[in-house]
């Protein structure tokens, strides 16, 4: 097993277990998950797609990958914001199976917000690669 890998799994099962923390209880408005989600998906989008297009920025970054280190924040930014993305799920999905498990689930969509804003994160990111990513060159998964 790759050591990043692993070290990925271990961060995403600390998020998934400290739940409830991020998010507080919004009321009953499930609207605000679609909310949190549209604005996180666009500017999330524009920020990767951008530095796509300006020259120079984006030189030698690799498509997201569970194998390469995730902490390269200036040479490999792609890479942390796909951690941060499955973070932020785990967080929320860790949440929601909390709220079910003790019974103090009344409906607030505090977690759904968490995985909202994680799913956000993950499509823009995964639709800016399939759009402004260079078609010629190999990610480090490929060169495997």
């Amino acid at each position: 097993m790759n050591r990043w890998f692993a070290i990925r799994l271990v961060i995403i099962a600390v998020a998934a277990s400290c739940t409830g923390s991020s998010v507080a209880p919004l009321g009953n408005d499930w609207r605000v998950c679609g909310i949190f989600f549209a604005v996180v998906m666009v500017g999330t989008f524009c920020g990767i797609g951008g530095a796509y297009q300006t020259e120079g920025v984006s030189t030698g970054w690799n498509k997201p990958s569970w194998y390469q280190n995730p902490f390269s924040f200036r040479s490999q930014p792609l890479q942390f914001v796909h951690l941060v993305a499955f973070c932020v799920i785990a967080e929320g999905i860790g949440g929601e199976l909390r709220g079910l498990w003790t019974g103090s689930y009344v409906g607030t969509p505090g977690p759904g917000v968490s995985i909202a804003i994680g799913l956000g994160f993950w499509i823009a990111l995964r639709l800016a690669v399939m759009i402004f990513h260079p078609k010629s060159s190999l990610s480090m998964t490929e060169n495997r």
